[in-house]
């Protein structure tokens, strides 16, 4: 099969699917695959299917379905274009009610990323160093710690461990996150980025 037969037999699939339900929402989500992989589980299981492509395309098969002033309605209002969020449809016979519920319901958070801002303040206690599981942290860190910036962590001593001298900010919220606050957080354990997708876009779908 050329390229071209595979790219409309992909157009076809899409719009075969798209009468197959009675509504599209447009999604705009955050981009990490283990959070897509878990909004997709759980439409899947409630009989609704998620699309992805390259945005051009994939408005151009929408676009021989549904009218210019429909497109606009389900482009929605939103324009963002970072590349951490990424948009999607959604086809399904729910209610927006229903979409949003299963997606409040999707629990998924993991390290932030190098250029996002901190969503909290990371205020670390004065103290023996522990990461976020409350184990302390390998004293074989101490000098990455140091050159990462954690410059009031000391040895103890006595104990071999890793102590922090004064509490420390590591971060303000809305401060933007260096490659070495990256770095600490993964030592660290900080798991602080909750991951969300929200509706900015939705159609009836006609079944004429």
């Amino acid at each position: 099969m050329t390229q071209t037969e595979t790219k409309r037999t992909k157009q076809n699939s899409i719009l075969t699917n798209i009468k197959a339900y009675t509504k599209i929402y447009r999604l705009l989500c955050d981009n990490r695959t283990g959070y897509i992989q878990r909004l997709r589980k759980i439409f899947r299981g409630n009989k609704s299917e998620m699309v992805f492509g390259k945005y051009k395309p994939l408005e151009k098969v929408l676009g021989t379905v549904f009218s210019p002033e429909d497109m606009n309605r389900l482009r929605g209002t939103n324009s963002y274009k970072k590349s951490d969020r990424i948009y999607c449809y959604l086809l399904t016979d729910l209610e927006e009610k229903q979409i949003l519920n299963m997606i409040n319901s999707v629990a998924y958070v993991d390290y932030e990323k190098k250029g996002n801002v901190f969503s909290a303040d990371i205020v670390l206690p004065a103290g023996e160093l522990l990461n976020e599981e409350s184990v302390r942290i390998s004293n074989t860190l101490f000098k990455e710690l140091h050159a990462l910036g954690l410059t009031e962590a000391v040895m103890n001593p006595k104990t071999n461990n890793i102590e922090l001298a004064k509490e420390t900010c590591m971060g303000k919220k809305g401060e933007e996150i260096t490659k070495e606050k990256e770095r600490l957080m993964k030592h660290l354990g900080m798991k602080n980025k909750q991951f969300n997708a929200e509706v900015v876009g939705k159609l009836d779908v006609s079944k004429e």
